[in-house]
């Protein structure tokens, strides 16, 4: 039987004999009419609509995204993969998250790449940013309006493999407003390139810590130093290196002897020259981190009261 005929008479016979005269279709016509048709065999089964679907897409008939999903709900879950790649026009954003709960992940990414999904909200790019290449996310993060919370952005930048794209990505997260507390930062920069470096820590959201800082030092010069710890209020007190890490010689002897006295004056705490594994208030003295000696506290490597050891020396 021709479409025509089929589709003129369908709608008065009874579901048994509509049931009966599918197997004798040998075309189809029209989408929206085998759309239609579609919706009436759904009324008497999803087993029947199913086979009335299998029966069109063999037969080259592909569907609009909007009635694909519509017709996810009338047919069975195991036909649905099959009827949601058969689609005749893009699939938008929305359309894409009604059918996604029935496509495993190498499905979805690959209707994904051929839809006009844009995710230009955060929530969107957030909960779909799993799943992309590096420069997927990248791409996608173009189209977004604005960026979510810093926390979040950093969880998606620590995802990236490839530095140069991770670069990018900060890059458009700092040109739409985000702001990064010093803590992310200092974890961040190991994972972008060093050309950014110096205008990514300048994003932070809160001032750094001189512990903060001498981290930092391993990455920029001097100069930059001096102007993030002048904006940040707090003293610059890394030090260049006086002597090698065996011994601060004579003269840092004498002043790390003169800060002692200096601290014993005040009425601060009494530096007997050695540690007594009181950390949170120990005088600032001299040691060895990072690769120099510097005047303060954390000294990690080299310590002149002899770092939780007690002793007294340098270790």
């Amino acid at each position: 039987m021709n479409w025509t005929d089929f589709y003129d008479r369908f709608y008065d016979w009874a579901d048994s004999t509509k049931i009966k005269q599918m197997s004798s279709l040998s075309e189809f016509g029209d989408e929206d009419e085998v759309y239609d048709i579609a919706i009436e065999y759904s009324c008497i089964s999803n087993e029947q609509c199913t086979r009335f679907l299998k029966k069109a897409i063999a037969n080259g008939v592909h569907f609009t995204s909007a009635h694909i999903v519509e017709l996810v709900c009338n047919v069975n879950e195991s036909f649905i993969p099959t009827l949601v790649k058969h689609n005749s026009t893009p699939y938008t954003t929305d359309e894409l998250l009604e059918v996604e709960c029935y496509l495993d992940d190498e499905d979805f990414l690959q209707l994904e790449k051929s839809s006009n999904a844009k995710y230009s909200t955060w929530e969107l790019y957030y909960e779909r940013h799993f799943d992309w290449s590096d420069a997927d996310k990248v791409n996608r993060a173009k189209e977004l309006e604005s960026f979510g919370e810093q926390e979040e952005v950093y969880e998606v930048a620590t995802s990236f493999m490839d530095s140069k794209l991770c670069t990018q990505f900060l890059m458009q997260a700092v040109e739409k407003g985000v702001r990064f507390s010093p803590e992310n930062i200092l974890l961040l920069v190991y994972d972008i390139e060093e050309i950014f470096i110096w205008q990514f820590v300048n994003y932070n959201n809160a001032p750094y810590t001189n512990e903060q800082l001498e981290e930092l030092s391993s990455f920029l010069d001097e100069a930059k130093m001096k102007k993030l710890a002048k904006r940040s209020g707090v003293k610059y007190m890394i030090e260049e290196p006086v002597q090698s890490s065996k011994g601060l010689g004579f003269w840092g002897f004498l002043g790390a002897l003169g800060a002692i006295a200096d601290a014993s004056n005040k009425g601060e705490k009494k530096d007997t020259g050695r540690c007594d594994g009181d950390c949170a208030n120990c005088p600032p003295h001299y040691g060895y981190r990072y690769g120099r000696w510097y005047y303060g506290h954390d000294h990690t490597e080299g310590c002149t009261r002899g770092g939780n050891r007690g002793g007294g020396g340098i270790i």
